[in-house]
């Protein structure tokens, strides 16, 4: 099913994609969406973990599994903006989900790395970094998730 959605957005160029104006690329990407059955998503992120996106350093967007993130699935399409440019959009597909109680959890099957944290990082140290984020009642409340990603195109 991914490899199909991919092979659909690559039979446009990527020049093409990148003359499209916001409103006409989420446009686009909804053809394919209804095609495949799909949802589009979108959310906002930080100027930093955007970048690391963008260039790939980051695979692994980390959320509470909160009532918005239940209705993520595989092969979804997110569009991510950037919140210092709201203009400045990333779309990944949803590659794969990794449901936890607890980041501590989530750490323990996939690595820091992957969430565009250095490859040095303790776990300890990359479950205290996300309380920048989420408190330790709302991580109770409601789980998290790993959303595994995969950049489709960006645009500035």
């Amino acid at each position: 099913m991914i490899s199909e959605r991919l092979k659909e957005v690559s039979q446009l160029t990527f020049d093409y994609l990148l003359r499209l104006t916001i409103p006409n690329l989420i446009f686009a990407l909804e053809k394919f969406n209804t095609r495949s059955y799909k949802m589009i998503h979108y959310m906002k992120l930080k100027d930093a973990p955007f970048e690391k996106i963008k260039s790939g350093k980051k695979t692994v967007e980390l959320r509470l599994y909160d009532d918005k993130r239940r209705k993520i699935n595989i092969g979804d399409t997110i569009i991510f903006s950037n919140i210092l440019s709201e203009n400045n959009k990333l779309a990944v597909i949803v590659k794969d989900l990794y449901i936890c109680k607890s980041f501590r959890d989530l750490f323990e099957k996939i690595s820091p790395k992957e969430c565009g944290n250095p490859s040095d990082e303790s776990i300890e140290y990359a479950v205290e970094h996300m309380r920048e984020y989420y408190s330790l009642e709302d991580e109770q409340r409601y789980g998290v998730i790993g959303i595994k990603i995969a950049l489709l195109i960006w645009k500035v």
